[in-house]
C-alpha cells in the first residue's frame, strides 16, 4: 500500500504544484490587466486634456474670426453712415444755398423797381431845379 500513497502524494503534489503554477499565471494576468487600465485611464485622462485644448483653440479662433469679421461690418456700417451724412449735409446745404439765393434774387428784384423809381424821381427832381422856376410854373399851369 505504501507505493500507491506515494504515488497519490506525488499526484497531489503535481496537482498542487499545477494549482500554484496557474495561480501564479492568474496572478501575474491579474497584474498585467490592472497595468493596462492604469494605462487605460491614464491614456483617457490626456485624451480629454488634449480635446479640451483643441475645443479651446478652436473657441479661440472662432472668437477671433467672429471679432474680425464684427470689426469689418462696424467698420463697414460706419464708412456708409459718414457717407451718407456727408450725403444729407451738402444736399441740405446746397438747398439752403438755393434758399439763400432765391431770398437773395426775391430782394433784388424789389429792390431794383425801387431803386429804378428813386433815380427817375431823383432825375426828375434834377430836371425840375435846372429849368428853374419858369418850368415849375408851366407844371403849375
Amino acid at each position: 500500500h505504501g507505493s500507491t500513497d506515494a504515488s497519490e502524494d506525488f499526484t497531489v503534489l503535481e496537482r498542487l504544484q499545477q494549482l500554484e503554477d496557474g495561480l501564479s499565471r492568474l496572478q501575474a494576468g491579474h497584474t498585467r490587466l490592472v497595468n493596462v487600465h492604469v494605462k487605460t485611464q491614464a491614456m483617457q485622462v490626456q485624451v480629454a486634456e488634449y480635446v479640451e485644448k483643441q475645443i479651446h483653440e478652436h473657441v479661440e479662433a472662432w472668437q477671433s474670426r467672429i471679432a474680425e469679421e464684427m470689426q469689418r461690418k462696424v467698420e463697414t456700417q460706419t464708412a456708409a453712415l459718414q457717407q451718407w451724412i456727408v450725403e444729407q449735409f451738402e444736399e441740405r446745404s446746397n438747398a439752403l444755398q438755393r434758399k439763400k439765393g432765391t431770398a437773395v434774387l426775391n430782394q433784388a428784384s424789389t429792390q431794383k423797381p425801387a431803386e429804378d423809381l428813386q433815380r427817375r424821381s431823383s432825375k426828375v427832381r434834377l430836371r425840375a431845379t435846372a429849368a428853374g422856376p419858369r418850368a415849375a410854373s408851366v407844371r403849375g399851369a
